[in-house]
């Protein structure tokens, strides 16, 4: 009895170690993952779930929406990183991966096909600002269950025709309605203040000085005042907009930067 008891145990946990690696494989449609973690920095459930998500967005749009965890790449550049594995994994011709690196505390997006035009700068920098929040936290579970839905967002958006636009915040909305009145009046009653005043202002001192009472022998010019303009530098560590070529001569857009 023993060793039946041992030999069920085993049985046991056999199916425990395999099952979630055989759901990984069914999640994927026996076809490529969207969702790679080359790091550990998933379990198995956690990356069968988003890869099941992203496979729901892929069936639903036809297009491959790819989140890869990874910090084996040679390029220094990690936007050219992400351009690469999607061009030379097989994925395509339409769609978006995101490459995030722990290590490197780096990311990517990157674009291509219709995803170039879906998926344009505003779009991409609503994914990055939802994103960015969880990356603070080291939470990539987190990370790639927001880039998953907000796909969904924008993809539902290109679906019916509409170009994404980021809601635009109710404060600024309402502070608008309120603040726009104040301005006009402010503008009205310092008009009608300003039609009150009798005194007229003088920009010179010459009403007060009797004709020939003073000689002027010496006039100088003296640099009193200087204005430095300031405008702010781009950050080296992000781009954004516009489309390239990857090393396979496809075409691609998207962004990237650091956290």
């Amino acid at each position: 009895m023993k060793r039946i008891g041992s030999i069920f145990a085993l049985l046991l946990m056999l199916c425990i170690t395999v099952l979630p690696g055989a759901a990984y494989a069914e999640s994927s449609q026996l076809g490529l993952p969207l969702a790679v973690d080359t790091t550990g920095t998933l379990d198995m459930d956690e990356l069968n779930d988003i890869d099941l998500r992203l496979n729901e967005l892929k069936s639903e749009y036809d297009s491959d929406i790819v989140f890869v965890i990874s910090d084996n790449f040679d390029s220094s550049d990690i936007r050219e990183a992400a351009d690469d594995y999607f061009d030379y994994n097989g994925y395509g011709p339409d769609g978006i991966l995101y490459l995030v690196s722990p290590s490197k505390r780096k990311y990517a997006f990157s674009t291509t096909g219709t995803a170039v035009d879906v998926f344009n700068t505003e779009a991409l920098e609503y994914i990055n600002e939802k994103i960015l929040d969880e990356l603070e936290y080291g939470n990539y579970y987190g990370v790639a269950s927001v880039y998953a839905e907000s796909c969904g967002e924008v993809l539902e958006a290109a679906a019916i025709g509409k170009s994404f636009k980021k809601k635009a915040n109710p404060l600024f909305i309402y502070g608008g309605i309120f603040l726009i009145p104040l301005v006009v009046a402010f503008i009205l009653m310092y008009s009608k203040l300003s039609a009150m005043k009798t005194a007229v202002k003088s920009d010179s001192a010459a009403s007060y000085v009797k004709d020939n009472s003073m000689k002027i022998n010496r006039m100088n010019d003296i640099f009193m005042y200087s204005t430095i303009s300031r405008t702010v530098k781009p950050k080296e560590n992000e781009s954004r907009g516009g489309t390239h070529t990857s090393s396979s001569g496809r075409e691609h857009g998207g962004m990237s930067g650091s956290f």
